[in-house]
């Protein structure tokens, strides 16, 4: 039922890994207002299945960067196409969780 849960807005972490891949189907605006904790319980699987241009739209470099990295490794090469450079490097640093990349490993 729409709805059953609540609000979006009041959504913890527990409800979107509940839901799975439902979540992808979750509106723009409500998707563009996570938080951090709400972010993070997506699953990797909805993570893919959000539709890339809604992934662009949607989510801030910083909501990118506080994906996991089990996230950040599910956001799909179509999806990554769509992203500004800025959410690019989001995901990536995502995808180390903060790790010194190989590169900058060389130059240290």
């Amino acid at each position: 039922l729409p709805g059953g849960f609540g609000p979006v807005s009041n959504w913890g972490p527990e409800i979107f890994t509940e839901i799975g891949t439902i979540a992808a189907g979750i509106p723009d605006l409500a998707l563009s207002a996570l938080l951090q904790g709400q972010i993070q319980g997506l699953t990797p699987l909805a993570i893919s299945v959000i539709p890339p241009p809604k992934f662009a739209v949607v989510f801030s470099p910083t909501q990118l960067s506080s994906l996991t990295s089990a996230q950040a490794v599910a956001v799909t090469p179509e999806q990554m196409a769509f992203l500004s450079p800025e959410q690019r490097r989001a995901v990536a640093w995502a995808q180390h969780e903060g790790k010194e990349s190989p590169e900058q490993q060389g130059r240290s």
